[in-house]
This record gives structure tokens, sequence and C-alpha cells, in this order.
């Protein structure tokens, strides 16, 4: 399944990934950092918080936001 860069129906005003992240670099970005905080929290759980991590790099990568 394709990520789409933008929501259906908009311009590019209004586009998911922001300016530097592009429809192919966001998900890469994504799976990058959940490999790492996964081997982070196979090494000592407690020093990680896997949600507030990702929670703040997608709020880092989208022009829109998940959490409304």
């Amino acid at each position: 399944m394709a990520i789409s860069h933008r929501p259906s129906g908009t311009s590019n005003a209004g586009a998911w990934c922001t300016p530097t992240s592009t429809s192919h670099t966001c998900p890469r970005r994504l799976t990058a950092l959940m490999e790492g905080l996964q081997i982070q929290w196979l090494i000592d759980p407690a020093s990680v918080d896997i949600p507030a991590r990702v929670r703040t790099r997608l709020d880092e990568l989208l022009t829109v936001s998940l959490w409304d």
C-alpha cells in the first residue's frame, strides 16, 4: 500500500509531509526510528518511551496533526 503525499482531493498546499520530507522519505524515517527504538528498548526497556518518541517524530515529519 502506497502512502499518499497529500490528502485526497487537496492541492500540494495540503501535503501530509513537510517540505523536507517526501512520501518516500517519511515512511523510511519512521521505520528507521522504530528500529532504533526497538534496539534501545531491548537493551534497557526503562530508558526509552517509544510512544512519546514516535509521536514527537510524527509531529516533526507531518504537516497534519494525528492527535486532534
